[in-house]
């Protein structure tokens, strides 16, 4: 048994040092009640990628064009804004773009997570799951 792997993600390193745990548990103590985890569910299981975890492996599409005021405004977005606690010469000089953008967001309708239901695509499957 391996008990020090580097690779592993923090979950499965948790489980792993349980298991071994567990294991010495048993083996020293054997009239004892048995001690194990439950069977270990796979990260494809709860829709996690190995290597993107939440995020899709490949982006996903347009959404369709009565989206395209969100669509155009994320458009925007990309490599502009910064994080309000960067501060970086960076990061400032983009300051003044990230408060326009953001008004111009605050004021785009916004809808509903059952318009996106009705595509049949990933976006579709992520909307589903937020509105159960």
């Amino acid at each position: 048994m391996t008990f020090f792997q580097p690779h592993l993600s923090p979950p499965h390193a948790v489980g792993t040092l349980l298991n071994a745990v567990f294991s010495l548990y048993n083996f020293y103590f054997p009239h004892a009640p048995r001690l194990s985890l439950p069977d270990r569910r796979s990260l494809d299981d709860f829709d996690i990628n190995l290597h993107t975890g939440f995020f899709p492996p490949t982006p996903l599409s347009r959404l369709p064009p009565s989206f395209d005021l969100w669509e155009d405004g994320l458009s925007a977005a990309a490599g502009s804004l910064c994080l309000g606690d960067d501060d970086s010469s960076e990061a400032k000089s983009k300051r003044e773009f990230g408060q326009a953008w953001r008004d111009d967001i605050d004021l785009v309708s916004i809808f509903l997570i059952s318009d996106l239901c009705r595509f049949s695509s990933p976006v579709s499957q992520v909307a589903n799951a937020f509105s159960r």
